[in-house]
């Protein structure tokens, strides 16, 4: 090999080495920058997490306290139609007991009025 043909592959591969350290360069800052995206990334994710999770919490306790509300309105609505029950039939057997007395004074009016009808002068001294 000729000191020029030396030269020149010296040369070819000192530039072949700059070549390849720019290289090398370029993907550290590649790396480099794509790693600070993706922490920042992981981040916003992390933030992300941490609000979805305290709306789920929040979500929990509000579902907890609309379903607590709903076995007690239940429970309230079940003893409002147990007291509904309960006074229907006292004031059907109310009904009942003023229909009965009733029915006896229409009976002893009815028997008064039949005297009278048929016995007029019998009872002019009775009042």
């Amino acid at each position: 090999m000729t000191a020029e043909q030396m030269e020149r592959a010296i040369e070819f591969l000192l530039n072949s080495q700059a070549q390849t350290s720019a290289d090398v360069r370029a993907l550290v800052e590649t790396v480099s920058r794509l790693e600070n995206q993706m922490d920042a990334g992981f981040t916003r994710m992390e933030a992300r997490m941490d609000r979805f999770e305290a709306q789920a919490e929040s979500d929990r306790v509000e579902i907890r306290e609309a379903i607590e509300n709903l076995i007690l309105a239940n429970e309230v609505t079940r003893k409002l139609s147990e007291d509904v029950a309960r006074l229907n039939v006292q004031t059907s057997q109310r009904v009942t007991e003023q229909g009965k007395e009733m029915d006896a004074r229409l009976d002893a009016l009815i028997s008064i009025v039949e005297r009278h009808i048929t016995n007029p002068n019998a009872h002019e001294g009775e009042e």
